[in-house]
Parts: structure tokens; C-alpha cells; sequence
């Protein structure tokens, strides 16, 4: 969305401009498959001309483009979001966008509907934008706002009970179906602004254990009716139950603002029924709870919002949730335009997509292939972050004791970057980037990255969760005390004789630490075999390092007889 303002996306539109009027695209001779398109322009990049056109046999106005093409590429190669280092996230789009927003349809201010939302959103140049007006009165014609008995944040103390006694003020026969027309509003706003999605959505809100916002939803439900004052298991039965028999089987949720929403008048953070019974684990609805709001309007939730030293998204995960970082808007409640939905100063989330429609933003946020930024970041922060090549939103499965080289970048190179893991606990810290690994280890389940400007947390990842598995078993029998890779080594006469229990490089250095000079050039030596090696005469104590998989070992070796 924001690119159109760096330098990378204004050198691809003087090139446009320059070329325009100019030809048609090359078509496919006749008998041949057709060609893939010479350019494509969406609205976050300019891709390259395909590989597979013959440049030569292109009209002159398509060559003219390829050199400033080129250049656009490099330029928003340096100059935008830093590349993620799996190759399927190379082939995915960064769209930009907002979750968790209000009209009138609940609690907004009066005269507010969906489509309100939905098209400030596209104004503003985001890619999505996610509704969730409160389910409470989804089913009544009614407004619950603060702004109808003259508590209205930003107006003027008028009284709005009129506006209030029908939702829909444009629609007034929508204020008995806010369901349906919601879907409808939000299907409207996409198809006049191609390559914004809009989907609805709902919030459920319990003041006694939290509220959660569901997605891509069939059908709703509301704690005033399910019972989700009394019991949280009521939500988790409807949110698992299929969409045919009226449950929530479909959606998506994610737990929101953690620690704001609670009946307990004494304000105690400590109240079991805080915070969704303090995240109590359910293995049947883990799959699609995908997030939790480490922002929502101006404030920060995810190193807060609740008893825990570790923070809530911390905690959250290591109660057993596979929850990415999402940021909410959480707008509405303001008279317009102090809530400018989509507005820059607000959080965003940022998704890693397939493509721009609803269903590509549901599969991307299904995968935890998203990350948070607060506000005022939206339009400059973008985060790259990959556990031993994958990205975030990853499940990995590793021996234990193996190597995970972890990869982190922020668009901003002054920004302190933490790799956080199990336990809330920051193993590693670098300025701009981050590079650094980490052994398999069941007391380091998960990992994230969060940035800092200054002391304040502007940028969440979603994690890369790690199962440690059994240590690898040596693929050749044999091996020395301790050893997992060197299964024999001996010095004789200077021969050097090695068997290694799977194939890795070699280097062989005299004795004298790891700035000592090598003896042979380093070599691959393939597994389970004997290798003899001539070392010069002198030598009597060399030291191996084997390295395989991430994973390096060293064994000292002296001159027997």
C-alpha cells in the first residue's frame, strides 16, 4: 500500500509513463501456449519481466521497460521490506491491513455502518480490513452507544437517541439483519475497490473471562446468550462445533486485548476467570485460534495484560496456543474523525499472502504467515524473521542438540531486534538485524522476534515453533564417547585415519586453538568408511572439526605408535 511514496515504486511509474501508448504485450505464436505476462504491477510491487520471454522479439516500447524495471526492482529490494528467507515467502505478497473494527452496528458512534469502515479502510490505501462490531446486539435494531446518553468520546454532549433507536440510518431495513448486511457491505466495498479484500466478523464479549474476535464465520454467537458469563467452555463448544448446525467451525479468532475486559471491581489481574480462564488450552479450537492482539488502539498488550512477567503473548504460548502476533485498530467508538479507520497512526497487521482476496488473507493468518506493528508504523516497518530457513508461522520437528541458525531484519536498521523464546526469556539481541543459532532443546519451544525503538515494543512476529524429537542416531555404528558425527579417528605415522557416521566437511588443524593453521585444505568425506589422510611428518596432534547439518564437532587427535 504506502510504497507508492518510496523512490522503488515512483522509478516504476516514470517507466510506465514513459512507455505508455506504446504497443501491446508480446502474444504467443500460433500452436504455442500462451506466454506469461511480460509485467505485473499490484499495488504493494513491480515484478520483473517473466524469464521465459524472449526480450528480443518484444515490441520497442516493452524493451524500453526493462532496464527502469530493473532498476525499481533493486531499489525496492533495499529500500522496502527486507525478504524473507524461505523461498515460498519470496513468492508471497506483504499486504497491509487492519483488524477489529466498530460501527453502529454495536457499540460505534450512532449513524456509522460497516461499509463505513470498509471504505475508510480502502482510502486509506490498505490492502484488508477485518470488521468485528460486538455481537451483543447483533440481533436488535438498536445502537449500544456511549454516544447515545451524551457520553460520546469527541462530540458535544448532544443527546442521540433518535440516530440510536435504528442502527442503519442509511438502510434503516439493514438495522434487523446487521448480519447478513454486514457480509453484504463488505462484499460491496471489494468488488468497487479491486485489490482490497474486506471480510466481516464479530466480537464476542465477555466482561468476566475476555473478548475474542472470530473471522470468515457462517454464523455468531454472543456471551448473553451462550451462557459465556457463567462458563468459557460455551464459546469453545460453538466455536468447534460445525457451521451446519449453527456453530463456528469455520472461523477464525483471535483473544483480544488481554487484561482490558473484566467484572471484577477491584481490579485484580490475578482473578482465574481473567483472560479466558488464564488461556486454559483447548487442543480442538488450537488449530484456528490464530492470534492474539499484542496492540489494539494506541497501547501495547503483548508484554502486558496481565499477572505474567513474561507477558501475555509469552504466556499464552507457553500454555500450549499456536497464536501469531496480530494488531487491532479496535475503532469506532469516537465520534468521526477522531476514529479514521485504516488511519496511519494506528496498529497494523502485516500478512504474508498468496494472493489479495479474503480467502488468500484467511489461508495466510490460518498459516501464522503474519506479524504486528504498532502505531505510527504501519507505513515505514517491515519485518523479515526464519528459524533454520522457515518462516514464521512454521511448525519445525529437530533432533535435539541440533543447530537452528535463526534469521531476523527490520526494515528500520536503528531498531534493537530480541529473539524471544519459552519462558518470555530474550536469548539473543542485535541492532537492525539479528543473526544467531540455537540448539534443540525442549525448554525452547517457540521463537519471535520483537522490535524496540528506544524502550518502547513497536514490532511483534508471529513464532516458529520447534518440537524437539530424539537426537539423530549415528548412521554408522561405532562412534567415539560423546561423538554423533566422528565415529573413529586416529594418527599414525602421519596418516590421519577417519570414519565419520554421516557425510560432512572436514578441516584438520594443527594443535593450537581454532587460529591455528590448517593442515589439509578442507574436504567432504563421505559416511560410514574409512578415509586415510597423509599429514607432513611433523605433525603429532592435530585437531578435527566435522560439521554436518548445522552442527559441528571437534575431536583431538595425537600420534599414537
Amino acid at each position: 500500500m504506502y510504497e507508492l511514496e518510496t523512490p522503488a515504486a515512483l522509478s516504476s511509474a516514470l517507466a510506465v509513463r514513459l512507455c505508455s501508448g506504446w504497443g501491446t504485450p508480446v502474444s504467443a505464436a500460433e500452436g504455442e501456449a500462451p506466454r506469461a505476462p511480460v509485467v505485473f504491477i499490484s499495488r504493494t510491487a513491480v515484478l520483473p519481466m517473466d524469464r521465459g520471454v524472449d526480450n528480443r522479439m518484444m515490441p520497442h516500447p516493452l524493451r524500453c521497460l526493462r532496464w527502469p524495471l530493473l532498476l525499481a526492482a533493486l531499489l525496492a529490494s533495499l529500500l522496502v521490506a527486507p525478504a524473507v528467507a524461505s523461498a515460498a515467502a519470496a513468492r508471497l505478497q506483504t499486504l497491509v491491513g487492519a483488524l477489529h473494527e466498530h460501527s453502529a452496528y454495536s457499540d460505534g458512534w450512532p449513524g456509522t455502518r460497516p461499509r463505513d469502515y470498509y471504505e475508510s479502510g480502502a482510502r486509506y490505501r490498505l490492502d484488508f480490513l477485518g470488521g468485528s462490531d460486538h455481537s451483543d446486539n447483533m440481533g436488535i435494531p438498536a445502537v449500544f452507544s456511549e454516544g447515545c446518553y451524551r457520553q460520546g468520546r469527541g462530540g458535544s454532549g448532544e443527546i442521540l437517541l433518535p440516530e440510536c433507536a435504528l442502527a442503519d440510518q442509511t438502510n434503516p431495513a439493514d438495522s434487523f439483519r446487521k448480519w447478513d448486511a454486514t457480509a453484504e457491505q463488505a462484499r460491496a466495498v471489494s468488488a468497487a475497490h479491486p485489490g482490497f479484500g474486506a471480510f466481516r466478523g464479530f466480537e464476542w464479549s465477555s466482561d468476566r473471562y475476555g473478548h475474542i474476535s472470530v473471522y470468515f464465520s457462517t454464523n455468531y454467537t454472543s456471551a448473553y446468550t451462550d451462557g459465556g458469563f457463567v462458563d468459557m467452555p460455551t464459546f469453545w463448544r460453538w466455536f468447534t462445533t460445525p457451521p451446519s448446525l449453527g456453530g463456528g467451525g469455520d472461523g477464525l479468532a483471535t483473544f483480544n486485548h488481554p487484561g482490558a475486559k473484566k467484572v471484577d471491581l477491584t481490579s485484580d489481574l490475578n482473578a482465574r476467570e481473567l483472560n479466558w480462564d488464564d488461556f486454559a488450552y483447548v487442543a480442538a479450537a488450537d488449530r484456528r485460534v490464530v492470534g492474539i492482539e499484542v496492540f489494539n488502539d494506541k497501547k501495547e498488550y503483548g508484554s502486558n495484560g496481565g499477572p505474567y512477567p513474561e507477558g501475555s503473548y509469552a504466556h499464552a504460548l507457553d500454555k500450549g496456543w499456536h497464536v501469531g502476533a496480530s494488531a487491532a485498530e479496535d475503532l469506532g467508538h469516537r465520534k468521526p474523525p477522531l476514529d479514521n479507520w485504516g488511519g496511519p497512526q494506528w496498529a497494523k497487521t502485516v500478512v504474508l499472502a498468496a494472493g489479495r482476496t479474503a480467502a488468500d488473507i484467511r489461508a495466510a493468518l490460518l498459516a501464522r504467515h503474519f506479524y504486528a506493528v504498532g502505531p505510527e508504523e504501519g507505513h515505514r516497518l517491515r519485518l523479515a524473521f526464519s528459524v533454520d530457513r522457515q518462516m514464521m508461522g512454521e511448525r519445525l520437528s529437530r533432533p535435539t542438540g541440533a543447530s537452528l541458525p535463526v534469521r531476523a531484519k527490520a526494515s528500520d536498521r536503528t531498531l534493537r531486534l530480541e529473539l524471544v523464546t519459552s519462558g518470555g526469556r530474550v536469548v539473543a539481541a542485535g541492532t537492525g538485524a539479528l543473526r544467531t543459532a540455537r540448539r534443540v532443546a525442549s525448554r525452547e519451544r517457540w521463537y519471535f522476534v520483537r522490535a524496540r525503538r528506544g524502550k518502547s515494543i513497536v514490532a511483534y512476529s508471529s513464532p516458529v515453533w520447534v518440537e524437539a524429537g530424539p537426537a539423530a542416531a549415528p548412521r554408522c555404528s561405532g562412534a567415539l564417547p560423546g561423538a554423533t558425527l566422528i565415529a573413529a579417528a586416529s594418527l599414525r605415522r602421519a596418516v590421519l585415519t577417519v570414519r565419520l557416521t554421516r557425510a560432512a566437511r572436514l578441516t584438520v588443524r594443527r594443535s593450537g586453538g581454532p587460529n591455528a593453521r590448517r593442515v589439509l585444505p578442507d574436504r567432504r568425506l563421505s559416511a560410514c568408511r574409512s578415509h586415510r589422510l597423509r599429514l607432513p611428518r611433523s605433525v603429532r596432534r592435530v585437531i578435527l572439526a566435522a560439521r554436518a547439518g548445522g552442527g559441528v564437532e571437534r575431536r583431538a587427535v595425537r600420534s599414537g605408535p
